[in-house]
């Protein structure tokens, strides 16, 4: 941890950090880090993830950063990470020409992450907490137009959708069932890391934000009643989840 910043006190708590979230994720299956801004917290992420994927080299992963700026951040800190501080190529975690050993996807939107992670699971994705804003203007009823974008882009992967779940009526309960549908194609991630933990701090119930919620359902949250019959296949996508935040809640 000392390669760019120097050894010192700064790069073993970073190191520290790095086993503590390691361990805990290993134990718990959920750690928080909380430090404040500039302290190295996307590093000490990395290094515990690169700790899990020694041990496993098929390790999933699943980053959620707020906006698109933090997903390219999340990218170019990765590639960094493997190329200054990773030692030698393990073909685990750095590849032969210091590249990192598994592909990174960013993905703009929810189908774009549905069409990759079809496409090929075994690599790592960069998503971003805006894309589950869903454009459906209107006040309470959706969009037809852009409802029907949505709709088709899932049916190109989920052919067996049911058509009662595009309801156009209920703008709330369309968006639902699109995450819940996503939900079924998703692989399982063995790590969800989520950057700026504090914007889910409202939680997941009816009184939480539309955004909040539909992350939730996507990741396959146990708390919604869900038929297996319209959406086989749901249930959790996180083995282990990790937060990061500079403002802690």
């Amino acid at each position: 941890f000392g390669a760019r910043i120097g050894p010192g006190q700064r790069a073993d708590e970073q190191l520290e950090g790095a086993v503590a979230v390691h361990n805990l994720l290993a134990s718990q299956g959920v750690a928080y880090l909380a430090d404040e801004v500039g302290m190295g917290k996307t590093y000490v992420a990395l290094g515990a993830l690169a700790l899990f994927r020694h041990f496993q080299p098929d390790f999933r992963v699943l980053v959620i950063a707020p906006r698109e700026n933090i997903q390219k951040k999340w990218l170019k800190e990765l590639r960094n990470f493997v190329a200054q501080n990773v030692r030698f190529p393990d073909l685990r975690v750095k590849a032969i020409d210091g590249q990192p050993a598994r592909p990174l996807v960013a993905c703009g939107n929810l189908l774009e992450l549905l069409r990759e992670a079809t496409l090929n699971p075994s690599r790592d994705f960069f998503l971003r907490r805006t894309s589950f804003s869903l454009p459906l203007t209107g006040k309470d009823a959706v969009d037809p137009a852009a409802a029907k974008r949505l709709r088709d882009g899932l049916r190109e992967h989920l052919p067996w959708l049911p058509d009662d779940i595009f309801d156009l009526r209920n703008k709330q309960a369309f968006k639902e069932n699109v995450a819940k549908a996503l939900c079924c194609a998703l692989p399982r991630f063995d790590l969800v890391i989520v950057d700026e933990g504090h914007n889910l701090k409202h939680g997941f119930g009816k009184d939480a934000s539309a955004r909040n919620r539909l992350v939730g359902l996507a990741l396959g949250h146990t708390d919604e009643p869900v038929d297996p019959r319209r959406f086989p296949h749901y249930g959790s996508r996180a083995q282990r989840v990790l937060f990061l935040s500079a403002t802690p809640v």
